[in-house]
């Protein structure tokens, strides 16, 4: 009776599932727009050309993100019904659609498998075959009756079949190791497309009301979502001391949405929905005596290291390029930055297309010239090296971004730097690496070196030079900061 039970509760259940999803209308709908946040993405959907009957309707709205915030959806539409209320669900029944790539794949695993077992089954016939034949040698060793002609054919027999086998295992080892790396291969594919698989699916039921049958509805759906992000990354380079620095800001761009965009018009935003936007409280500050403590300060001022520039009109390009118009172009050259109320927002204006998948994708959306000042900057009591640095003054109209930096000079990868706009000054300065044709050194000049004792007070001084070499042709301008001790204590003066 209890197994009559549970067979009736999960008819009823399935029927129960069956009669929702009769009664609900399933639309696919088709991402449009997406603007990626530093933190965040926003995803635009629509749907056109279906029909709602008369009366109280639900529509399931698939195809899209499982990573939805659910109080972000915003739905409109276009004809005569009402759009009463929205719910999000994940749906963890229904699969997604298998790709044609996953099926290849499969059919392919399957044929090496087939391959693999045969060859498995030849290894076991010729293994059991020479084991019956060195059994049989035995029992022919032991019978005394066997004439010399007759043993000395046996031997031959023996001997040629036993090498014929063991060249046949010899042949199916290569093709055995071959299958096993094909298998692991296909495995390994079939694993990461299979995670995407196994994802489940996100849709948006929405209830509304008609009065009357309304055909060739539209709606236009719009939600943010986790799961994506991008973040800056500059370029510069630098070809010759007199010109300006070039500057290339490109996009990181990664996403698990659970949803591919494909051919989507693509906006990057600066801003970041994660951020607390309530305003800070400052707290009364007390003050209390506490003992007295002598702290030994360690380290000492670092150069600061500075940024780029911006992109007020893609089509801003080096006028000594080639004007050949056969060239590929660049995603730059299609993206437009727009300024918000409280950030910058870059519009490509071409259709792009990046996977579900959590890899990364980099788009070029800004190039640009910057002019700037180029000085050699040298630390000698920390480093022997001298630093070519780019000044670049009233840097505030470039919106420069805290990114990281790849540093190119005269066409050659030299290392990174950090951009940080983050600063009052007009003039930013951006690192640009090591000249090792410029040398500092900061050496201690011994017969200037005093040590004196007077009652309880000890006087010491000391001296140092500091001397530059250029290896290079042309004459530089070199800053080179050093050290005075500054006293945290009354006793030291």
């Amino acid at each position: 009776m209890k197994k009559i039970f549970v067979l009736l509760l999960a008819t009823s259940a399935k029927f129960l599932f069956a009669q929702e999803e009769d009664n609900s209308i399933r639309v696919k709908t088709t991402l449009k727009e997406v603007t990626v946040f530093l933190n965040h993405a926003s995803l635009k959907h629509v749907v056109s050309a279906f029909n709602i009957p008369q009366g109280t309707q639900n529509i399931v709205l698939e195809n899209v993100s499982a990573s939805i915030i659910p109080p972000t959806i915003q739905i409109s539409g276009k004809g005569n019904f009402v759009i009463l209320s929205s719910e999000f669900r994940i749906n963890y029944i229904q699969p997604k659609s298998v790709s044609k790539q996953i099926k290849q794949l499969e059919d392919s695993l399957e044929e090496l498998q087939n391959k693999v077992n045969i060859r498995d089954i030849q290894l076991s016939t010729y293994d059991n075959e020479e084991q019956l034949l060195l059994e049989n040698k035995k029992m022919s060793g032991n019978n005394t009756g066997i004439s010399v002609a007759e043993l000395e054919k046996m031997a031959n027999f023996f001997r040629t079949r036993l090498n014929e086998i063991r060249a046949k295992k010899l042949e199916l080892q290569p093709t055995s190791k071959k299958y096993q790396e094909q298998i692991s291969k296909i495995k390994n594919q079939l694993k990461e497309l299979n995670y995407r698989k196994s994802t489940p699916v996100g849709e948006i039921y929405v209830t509304v009301y008609a009065n009357v049958n309304v055909n060739n509805v539209e709606l236009s759906i719009e939600y943010i979502c986790n799961n994506a992000h991008w973040s800056p990354q500059y370029e510069i380079r630098v070809n010759d001391l007199d010109k300006p620095a070039n500057v290339l800001l490109k996009a990181e761009i990664t996403q698990n949405t659970g949803v591919d965009w494909k051919n989507v018009n693509l906006s990057l935003s600066t801003s970041n929905p994660a951020l607390n936007n309530n305003k800070p409280k400052l707290s009364p500050w007390w003050l209390y005596f506490q003992p007295n403590q002598y702290q030994k300060r360690k380290g000492y001022p670092k150069a600061e290291s500075a940024p780029a520039a911006y992109n007020k009109n893609a089509q801003e390009i080096d006028g000594n390029e080639a004007e050949d118009t056969k060239t590929a172009e660049y995603a730059y050259e299609y993206t437009n930055a727009s300024e918000k109320i409280n950030s910058i927002e870059y519009i490509v204006s071409i259709p792009v297309t990046i996977e579900s998948n959590n890899k990364s994708a980099r788009i070029d959306i800004q190039n640009y010239n910057v002019s700037a000042n180029y000085l050699y900057y040298a630390a000698p009591k920390i480093t022997e090296y001298a630093y070519l640095i780019a000044q670049i003054p009233d840097w505030s109209k470039y919106n420069l971004l805290s990114a990281t930096a790849y540093i190119f000079i005269e066409n050659s990868f030299i290392g990174t730097s950090e951009i940080n706009p983050d600063i009052t000054k007009d003039t930013i300065e951006i690192s640009l690496g090591i000249d090792k044709n410029i040398s500092v050194k900061r050496e201690i000049i011994k017969k200037h070196n005093e040590k004196k004792s007077i009652d309880n007070t000890r006087k010491e001084t000391r001296a140092y030079e500091i001397s530059i070499k250029n290896k290079k042709k042309n004459n530089i301008n070199i800053i080179i900061e050093d050290q005075m001790p500054l006293s945290s204590v009354q006793e030291i003066g």
